[in-house]
């Protein structure tokens, strides 16, 4: 999956949203960090929790 990840804002924080070409998005992960470091990772990779997100919604300002 890492060659489809991409840099994603995930609820305010960084992450990665996973979208194979011609696929919808397959898995989201988000990080938590602490004092530089991230601390923890919370994987979506539920196709029914997934479906119909548009990929897009996440990319939106990721190089601010």
């Amino acid at each position: 999956m890492a060659p489809h990840g991409h840099p994603a804002w995930i609820n305010g924080s960084a992450g990665i949203v996973v979208v194979p070409p011609g696929a919808g998005v397959t898995a989201v992960l988000a990080f938590t960090v602490r004092v530089g470091r991230i601390a923890a990772i919370d994987i979506v990779a539920d196709p029914d929790r997934l479906r119909g997100l548009d990929p897009t919604a996440f990319t939106r300002d990721v190089d601010r």
